[in-house]
């Protein structure tokens, strides 16, 4: 609720930074490179699969659920090219989601814990949108991926181990993006990660993970490379 009232103050706030009839040619225009910083907070779904059975008297299989939550920070770059009223491109995003935990491994009686440590995350989407001027409401979707190494311990003596690799999936996400003046703008964003899976092992025992990411986020955004274009005045 907190990040939807600062996205409709800013939105409020635009509406009196001088958008009138005679700035029509800048509310249409979105066409171009633009780049930015965003943060917001991510919420996780982490399962940690017993592939082989490692935890005595748990049936090989057996799955732990964790939930997993922290801050998002990163940047992003992109371009749009607008026809009429349509706007479409692509954006890259890359970041740094702060949701590292562990816990006990569903049927342990030997204090094995497993997680996922915070990482860096990104994307490559491309971006579908509509706008009415200065608003511009969007899709967005593509490739993604999460970086944060498996995290594990247990009080059985561990003579070889080996870590998780990076996770990559596919992120679909929807927002909506406010123009503050020419050349910046405020957005509101939700994606939605499937990271996919990665495995690690303990002793020969597999494990393997997967990750599912809620995150909100607002962004700001700076248009690169291009000058407001002059008002246009009428001919006496």
């Amino acid at each position: 609720m907190r990040l939807a009232k600062i996205a409709l103050c800013a939105a409020a706030s635009a509406a009196v930074l001088g958008w009138g009839a005679d700035n029509a040619r800048a509310q249409g225009a979105w066409e171009g490179f633009y780049g930015g910083l965003h943060g917001g907070y991510a919420w996780s779904d982490l399962r940690t699969k017993d592939v082989d059975g490692f935890v005595a008297g748990a049936p090989a299989g057996t799955v732990t659920k964790q939930g997993l939550d922290g801050a998002v920070l990163g940047a992003q770059l992109g371009y749009n090219w607008q026809r009429g009223a349509f706007v479409f491109g692509a954006e890259v995003d890359l970041g740094w989601m702060g949701q590292g935990g562990d816990r006990l491994l569903t049927g342990t009686v030997a204090n094995t814990r497993a997680g996922l440590d915070s990482g860096m995350y990104g994307d490559i989407t491309g971006r579908l949108g509509f706008t009415t001027g200065p608003t511009l409401f969007y899709v967005k979707g593509g490739w993604a991926f999460y970086d944060g190494s498996s995290r594990f311990s247990s009080t059985v003596p561990i003579v070889t181990a080996t870590q998780g690799g990076t996770l990559r999936g596919y992120t679909l996400g929807a927002g909506i993006e406010q123009k503050l003046s020419y050349n910046t703008s405020l957005k509101l964003e939700y994606q939605r990660f499937e990271f996919g899976t990665s495995e690690f092992s303990i002793n020969g025992f597999r494990f393997r993970q997967d990750l599912d990411t809620d995150v909100v986020k607002i962004g700001l955004n700076f248009r690169l490379g291009e000058e407001r274009p002059p008002a246009y005045v009428p001919m006496k």
